[in-house]
């Protein structure tokens, strides 16, 4: 007995070590990659640029997370850590990805063999989610921590729920209460989780009976979501959602027969990923075939199948209903499925246990192999999309040649690095290719007026109004102020004689004229008042 258990604990150790040798080897290469300008420059440089730790931290629980859409304060303090450790490194930022990923998968084997799954299919299971290409995303880019903490903390949880749910500790639930509640603090799609675990508490105890386990975790579910909720009430003043809408969520449902398309098929994923044919059909042929496999396997603990099933549909659902990018068509993050697929690969954990392979069991751990090495040399050289933001952005340029999106990413790259004649070009070509996108002629609008180029300025919103007809406040404002800066005020009638029959556009060009005299008349400049009151006499 001495020498089985031995034989087993040395066969543990070999198997963890292999898991995390293969992780390093195909994540250590993004140790060394720098930002892709999309969010995450904003979430580092934030960071750096307050020096006072201690104001870091409280900015960290007391600020919404990328402007005002979350509330996201350990995610923050994560990235107060690496900027305080690491400084200027970039290093540290996705090392601290890889080691939140390398831990959650380690601690996806122990919750696998926790569940009585044998040391081959923990293993294997285990390797699968650790080194699917879905995960570069997650792991690859900086801004992808939010979805690792919580996956993190959840599987945490779920490992002391399970030592509850054996031993009936009170302590281990207030344990799984702390990691849940770091896991809501880290993102909002956590909130979810206690409804999860609840469910499996019956599933693992194979009654719906109310006893004082059950109660337990009610009374972690009250507690957990209403700290929640008093923490963020008191420290947060609001949090916008203009980013939800649910009609986001009916027109993006093919997005979970894609994500289970990736999970099984490294194909189709994209810097940005869209809803495409092939994963869309073979995602749903493969769902289909996961609904009713319980009928074929007659062994299959069926309770525990479909609650896998149920974790990835219920959490893969908040991030279906907020919209990405709406202004080039919807993007669905492959971060946001990092902790669903959780669901599963619980899943094919036990649709391996319920197989009898007998005579058949060294091919298939052979297969098995083999299809873990074919997804591992598919994430080595996928994760190099996010080596840097040129080659970011190209990929983008690569999969949708029609997007204005690459051409912003780029700009705000070369526009840190101080580049300037390559960021004004990259401004420029995206209004080339999208004259009707109001956002990305106001960048460059902006990022003239920031480099005191005020008359390429003037020229280029000039064209904007009175050639190409927009005519917000914000273009109009700047056309006035510029036209009078520049000493070319004459605009101004070309101005008004183009709007002539709009009286509302009218109004707001007499007022912001009438704002700029008042400006004058501070200044004391005669000859502008003069020529400013002429205007207004004219629109009289």
């Amino acid at each position: 007995m001495k020498i089985y258990k031995t034989d087993l604990f040395r066969s543990t150790k070999f198997l963890v070590s292999i898991l995390i040798i293969t992780t390093l080897l195909i994540y250590s290469q993004s140790f060394f990659y720098d930002l892709i300008y999309l969010d995450d420059d904003i979430l580092v440089y934030e960071r750096l640029e307050e020096t006072n730790l201690g104001n870091k931290i409280s900015t960290a629980f007391t600020s919404n997370y990328l402007g005002g859409h979350y509330y996201r304060p350990i995610t923050l303090l994560s990235f107060v850590v690496d900027s305080a450790i690491g400084h200027n490194s970039l290093s540290l930022y996705h090392l601290s990805n890889f080691i939140i990923h390398l831990l959650t998968s380690l601690l996806l084997f122990l919750i696998l063999k926790n569940l009585r799954y044998s040391l081959a299919i923990s293993s294997i299971a285990s390797l699968f989610f650790a080194l699917d290409p879905i995960h570069i995303n997650t792991v690859g880019w900086i801004a992808g921590r939010g979805d690792l903490l919580a996956a993190l903390f959840t599987l945490l949880a779920l490992y002391f729920l399970q030592n509850f749910i054996e031993h009936n500790n009170p302590l281990q639930l207030l344990i799984v209460l702390v990691f849940v509640f770091l896991a809501f603090l880290s993102k909002e799609a956590s909130l979810l989780i206690p409804f999860l675990f609840a469910a499996f508490l019956f599933v693992e105890q194979k009654e719906f009976d109310f006893n004082r386990k059950s109660m337990g975790l009610f009374i972690l579910i009250i507690i957990s979501l209403g700290s929640y909720y008093i923490l963020r009430g008191l420290l947060l003043s609001e949090v916008h959602i203009d980013k939800f809408s649910f009609t986001t969520y009916y027109s993006n449902f093919l997005v979970l027969p894609e994500t289970i398309s990736k999970f099984f098929i490294p194909i189709g994923i994209k810097a940005l990923p869209r809803i495409e044919l092939f994963t869309s059909v073979s995602g749903l042929v493969i769902l289909l075939i996961l609904v009713s496999l319980p009928i074929k396997l007659r062994n299959i603990n069926k309770s525990r199948y479909y609650w896998g099933m149920i974790w990835f549909i219920i959490l893969m659902l908040p991030g279906m209903v907020i919209s990405t990018m709406g202004q080039d068509g919807f993007f669905y993050w492959d971060c946001r499925s990092y902790l669903p697929l959780f669901g599963l690969t619980l899943m094919i954990a036990e649709v391996f246990r319920s197989i009898e392979f007998n005579r058949y069991k060294k091919l298939f751990h052979y297969l098995a192999f083999l299809y873990i090495l074919a997804i591992a040399v598919s994430t080595f050289f996928m994760l190099k999309i996010y080596k840097n933001s040129p080659s970011y952005w190209s990929s983008v340029k690569d999969d949708y040649p029609e997007s204005f999106l690459p051409y912003v990413g780029l700009f705000n790259y070369y526009n840190h690095s101080e580049n300037l004649t390559q960021a004004e070009s990259q401004l420029v070509n995206a209004v080339t290719l999208r004259p009707k996108e109001s956002s990305v002629r106001q960048l460059l609008i902006n990022f003239y007026l920031e480099n005191d180029e005020k008359y390429k300025a003037f020229n280029f919103v000039k064209e904007t109004v009175l050639e190409d007809s927009f005519n917000s406040d914000f273009y109009l404002e700047k056309l006035i102020s510029l036209s009078i800066e520049t000493n070319q005020i004459a605009v101004i009638d070309q101005l008004i004689k183009k709007y002539s029959n709009e009286n509302k556009i009218i109004e707001k060009i007499k007022k912001l004229i009438m704002d700029e005299k008042q400006k004058s008349e501070d200044a004391n400049d005669t000859k502008r008042i003069q020529e400013l009151t002429g205007k207004i006499e004219e629109i009289k």
